[in-house]
């Protein structure tokens, strides 16, 4: 039988550097204290723990020296509170993780990646919004501030985007609090929008190279235009890491808990009143003993490899390869998803878990999220079959589309004209009389009470389909297939 508990995975510098701040002005002791405290709160009532933690060293810094640069540097005795955190955290059985050259976020997206394929719902408490691209069906995100937790839709509605989509919004807005550079004058709404009209970074770009009269005004086009060539080290910075290398079994492992000596611990429900955003000042804190400061020399140079920043610079020659990671991230968590999909009964049309399962899968491969798919394929005659609207769409933003447009129609015909890039252009006519020959007509179908709209959507996909084949990947919408 399959462990089903749900896990809960923490990170620790998101807690840990939001007590050292907000106690500037009391002993050093203090923030060890709220950590331990406010860790203990957050994993109350799971069985499945583990504390994910940063690595001095990380490759972001060496792909480039400018990330997280803006930062004053922090107190030695901070580092070795952290520290003596950790070694508490151990003692009282918590599970810590940490990988050389690694920070928290991608042991986080590693683990819950692990943890959903063994069938796990997964909580993230975290206050980085760059681990809301871990959130899917089973996953969601977690304030250890607020205690609010979100799901897809609730990241949706804080971002304006998916959070398949979140490294792309990240990438064109940047993070000021990690020195990420983001696209000059476009701002998050702005980028929500982008990224509903284009789904990915990758097909933004491409429309911003190819076809840049659809993508947005001259002051934004010219933008992006100005981010094509640092934009693809912004996207490697912002992209989460799945191959850290830890052991998933060990969070089933019992560990023996210890009686601490010496630590005073506060009441869990004294931690709540914190920032938990990064802030990035040096607070004042008492001096520090020279064994202190020698424990932060070795801190400092374990993130200074000069030799991996040379290999690092020169791996940013390779031209980049734009691709979104699947969202779920592998073929288990899609049918797992679809699965609860199913039950959730809000998707009838598809008969059965497998066949959301084919459509999630079959839409990936347009670019599309999850749902999305599901809400622009149906099954017709056993095969998925996206809407007209869908395929006329992607053959619009095809790079060679100058126009594509509909002209006239009745019931009785409909006619579309567009014009590909070096060509000639071409009307195209489609009568109800050829819908007929082509058993389309039905009694009670859409074709039968609806041929206008019927006429109109079949007409545009045929000249999409002659024009841009390319752009249509041999998909059939379902009007064609005879379907509404």
């Amino acid at each position: 039988m399959s462990d089903t508990r749900p896990v809960i995975l923490i990170d620790l510098g998101s807690i840990y550097w939001a007590c050292w701040h907000s106690t500037a002005n009391e002993a050093v002791s203090e923030a060890h204290d709220r950590t331990i405290a406010a860790i203990q709160k957050l994993a109350s009532g799971y069985d499945l723990v583990a504390v994910c933690c940063d690595s001095p060293r990380n490759f972001r810094k060496e792909l480039d020296p400018a990330y997280k640069a803006n930062r004053p540097p922090r107190d030695s005795a901070a580092y070795v509170e952290l520290a003596r955190t950790k070694a508490s955290l151990e003692t009282r059985g918590f599970l810590l993780w940490e990988a050389d050259g690694y920070e928290a976020d991608d042991i986080l997206a590693g683990a819950c990646r692990s943890a959903v394929k063994a069938g796990h719902d997964v909580v993230i408490a975290s206050s980085d919004k760059d681990l809301a691209q871990l959130v899917q069906f089973g996953v969601t995100w977690l304030s250890p501030k607020t205690g609010e937790s979100r799901d897809r839709d609730g990241v949706r509605a804080k971002f304006g985007v998916w959070p398949e989509q979140m490294r792309d919004y990240l990438a064109i807005v940047g993070d000021s609090t990690d020195n990420v550079r983001g696209v000059r004058g476009v701002g998050p709404k702005i980028a929500a929008k982008l990224l509903g009209d284009f789904v990915t970074i990758e097909q933004l770009m491409s429309a911003v190279v190819h076809a840049p009269r659809t993508v947005g005004t001259p002051a934004v086009v010219a933008a992006l235009t100005e981010a094509i060539e640092w934009l693809p080290l912004t996207v490697k910075l912002v992209s989460l890491k799945y191959d850290a290398p830890i052991e998933w079994g060990e969070i089933y492992e019992t560990r023996k808990l210890e009686n601490p000596v010496h630590d005073q611990i506060i009441e869990a429900n004294d931690a709540g009143d914190l920032d938990f955003e990064d802030q990035s000042f040096k607070t004042e804190r008492p001096a520090a003993n020279d064994h202190e400061v020698s424990r932060a020399a070795e801190v400092e140079a374990a993130g200074n490899d000069g030799a991996a920043i040379e290999v690092a610079q020169a791996q940013l020659l390779v031209a980049p390869n734009w691709e979104m990671g699947l969202e779920p991230t592998s073929l288990g968590a899609a049918f797992k998803l679809a699965r609860g999909l199913y039950d959730s009964g809000l998707y009838a049309k598809f008969k059965n878990p497998a066949a959301i399962w084919a459509v999630i899968i079959r839409g990936r491969e347009l670019g599309l999220g999850a749902l999305t798919a599901l809400d622009c394929f149906n099954v017709v005659e056993g095969k998925p079959c996206p809407g007209a609207h869908f395929l006329i769409a992607r053959a619009k933003r095809h790079p060679d589309c100058e126009y594509l447009e509909f002209v006239q129609g009745n019931g009785n015909a409909a006619v579309w004209r567009g014009k590909a890039r070096g060509r000639e252009q071409i009307m195209l006519t489609y009568t109800i009389d050829q819908a007929r020959a082509a058993g389309m007509i039905k009694p009670g179908s859409a074709w039968d009470k609806r041929p206008e709209e019927m006429l109109r959507k079949s007409c545009g996909v045929q000249l999409s389909r002659i024009l841009f084949p390319g752009a249509l990947e041999g998909l059939y919408a379902a009007e064609e297939m005879g379907a509404a």
